[in-house]
């Protein structure tokens, strides 16, 4: 049943990284240039810190890899095309925030305090991205969003049935993946329901 859970979790991941590309591509969203730096440097580093604490279980650390592996490609493409969006003061001090919780994350050694640091960063760096919508600053469409919460919500519940894991390995999927992409997911609901109700 693990397996099954984590496959489909993979599934998910994929999907929403080829969707959420698309839409980049052709400009139905634009994405927040902090919180995609961000995530583009710190999803490599998060990829290894978790691979060690699910104790190299490969298939629980599967879909990690291809989030950062997407997250990457779309910064990457978003960067050398202009797709970017605006930064500003709070883009920037976010960015100052997370490199004083990057050396904390380098400075030690114990792989569970490292990749509990990285979720404060992911967490962290969402914000420029809410508050670029709220602000309609960004564009965003909700489905890649919903599939993103989706991907975690089945990788947490994956490594839930494993016969053995580490509860750290629970913070990424559960806290960081689906109330971290959760937050801005309803921020995107509640926008494109706000403009329905003006268009009725």
């Amino acid at each position: 049943m693990s397996q099954i859970f984590l496959i489909t979790s993979n599934i998910f991941t994929i999907a929403f990284l080829v969707i959420y590309f698309v839409q980049v591509k052709k400009g139905s969203s634009v994405p927040n240039p902090s919180t995609w730096l961000i995530w583009a440097i710190v999803s490599s580093m998060n990829a290894v810190s978790f691979f060690l604490v699910t104790n190299q279980n490969f298939w629980q650390s599967l879909y990690v890899l291809l989030v950062a592996l997407g997250l990457i490609i779309i910064f990457l493409y978003s960067l050398i095309k202009g797709k970017f969006g605006k930064i500003g003061n709070l883009e920037k001090l976010i960015v100052i925030i997370v490199l004083i919780i990057g050396i904390v994350w380098k400075t030690t050694g114990n792989a569970d305090i490292a990749n509990l640091s990285l979720q404060i960063i992911f967490l962290i760096s969402i914000i420029p991205t809410i508050v670029g919508l709220l602000k309609n600053q960004l564009k965003e469409k909700g489905l890649p969003w919903y599939l993103a919460v989706s991907s975690h919500t089945f990788a947490g519940l994956g490594i839930l049935m494993s016969v053995s894991f580490n509860w750290v390995s629970l913070v990424y999927p559960l806290i960081t993946g689906v109330l971290g992409n959760g937050a801005v997911a309803l921020v995107v609901f509640l926008k494109n329901r706000k403009v329905k109700l003006k268009n009725i």
